[in-house]
């Protein structure tokens, strides 16, 4: 754990307390990566290939503030010209659920014209479990909340778009190659729960 860097986004409960705070701390920790409240970042492939990781801050579009349009037109410029062999999209909030909260539709709304040029995965949070769906846009939803465990679970629905749910803790994981993307989805336990593959 130690060697690992974590490239977080913001969610609400960050917006409760000190969002700038949680980027400051960029500056203290070379394990924490946040310098800004949306960014992008590319990665080398093993064997090949290149991924670009899309970090939103999902609460402008839920909250209707005027950051949403700032962002958007960041975000549109990035993938109007990316060329890279995957393109992952994360925030917070999900643009498809069958978790507690619900899809927020502002959310869906200002998220989904992005995510229609180009994206192949959404990983969000929000709901206090773990899916995998599909969406009306040929990508794939993937909703990592599983951090809220037993104590704090959310019941969960199935969809006609679920291809897996579960709650009571557990993670996403996420593979990349430049011919494949695996998620695997575990329970709190480490038990591998769901396995889906995309191939280019």
């Amino acid at each position: 754990w130690e060697a690992l860097t974590f490239f977080p986004t913001l969610g609400n409960h960050d917006y409760m307390g000190s969002p700038e705070g949680q980027i400051q701390y960029s500056l203290l920790s070379g394990r924490w990566e946040l310098s800004t409240r949306y960014y992008a970042l590319q990665e080398e492939l093993p064997g090949g290939g290149e991924a670009l990781f899309l970090a939103l801050d999902t609460n402008p579009f839920a909250s209707g503030s005027r950051d949403r349009e700032t962002q958007s037109a960041w975000a549109d410029s990035i993938l109007d010209h990316a060329t890279q062999d995957w393109i992952l999209v994360y925030g917070h909030h999900p643009v498809v659920t069958g978790g507690w909260h619900g899809p927020d539709g502002s959310v869906e709304d200002g998220l989904l014209p992005l995510l229609r040029k180009g994206a192949s995965l959404y990983l969000s949070g929000h709901n206090h479990n773990t899916e995998l769906l599909e969406t009306d846009i040929g990508m794939l939803q993937a909703v990592c909340g599983g951090g809220g465990g037993v104590d704090n679970a959310y019941e969960v629905d199935v969809l006609p778009e679920t291809l897996a749910a579960f709650t009571n803790g557990g993670w996403c994981y996420v593979s990349i190659w430049k011919e494949a993307l695996a998620i695997d989805l575990y329970d709190r336990g480490g038990g591998l729960q769901f396995r889906h593959l995309i191939r280019r």
